[in-house]
């Protein structure tokens, strides 16, 4: 951007020049900071659309096993070695974290929220979970959710998990320390994926476990 500056003239009058003045084009790479999360009880309950599909609720439509049900419900990713292994999705965490935020202040009234919602990033999709083992939670629900029919959803339930991953923080306004407090209180009141306490639930709440900045 440039600016305006008085400057004399010969004959005693001021004119105007325009002045360029230096912005930074970027900021610096943002901070990596490994992260763990650790599911508290009951666990985590998954509940993709891929097993919310309201075809199912129909009286005439063929219904899925159980089993079946549960597993397309669940979020895979692939390990090492190409086999399926369960997976968070990095969107909901997203998500959790940026509801989270609304609860810490930043300048004023101003909280947190669209300022965490434009610096963080994760370098993974998918979280790996570890494992491929989780149980069948069964339950009477609707789909679509408050509206639709009445069913029996069959979803994933896992009673112990870990997240392991990388975060990027751009902490150009705020150190990224901070974004450790608003880990700890989303964890408590907000949780992730279905029935997580920011939905009156008791589902995806987690402690953090590790947080350490690496560069």
């Amino acid at each position: 951007m440039a600016k305006k500056k008085a400057v004399e003239v010969a004959d005693g009058e001021e004119t105007k020049e325009e002045v360029a003045t230096s912005v930074p084009l970027e900021s610096s790479a943002p901070r990596r900071v490994a992260v763990t999360l650790r599911g508290k009880p009951p666990g985590l309950l998954m509940s993709s659309k891929a097993g919310m599909d309201p075809n199912n609720s129909g009286k005439s439509a063929k219904q899925p096993t159980p089993e079946r049900e549960a597993h397309l419900a669940a979020y895979w990713c692939a390990n090492g070695d190409g086999k399926p292994q369960l997976a968070l999705p990095w969107v909901n965490l997203y998500k959790s974290i940026v509801a989270g935020s609304k609860r810490f202040r930043f300048k004023g009234r101003e909280t947190m929220e669209k300022l965490v919602a434009a610096t963080i990033a994760c370098e993974q999709d998918m979280i790996p979970l570890g494992t491929d083992i989780y149980k069948i939670d069964s339950r009477w629900g609707r789909i679509p959710p408050k509206t639709g029919g009445v069913v029996m959803l069959n979803r994933a339930l896992m009673p112990e998990w870990e997240a392991s991953f990388v975060l990027l923080v751009d902490d150009e306004f705020y150190p990224a320390d901070k974004l450790q407090e608003v880990l700890v209180v989303t964890g408590k009141l907000v949780g992730v994926c279905a029935n997580r306490p920011e939905l009156k639930g008791p589902y995806g709440r987690w402690g953090v476990t590790r947080w350490e900045i690496l560069e």
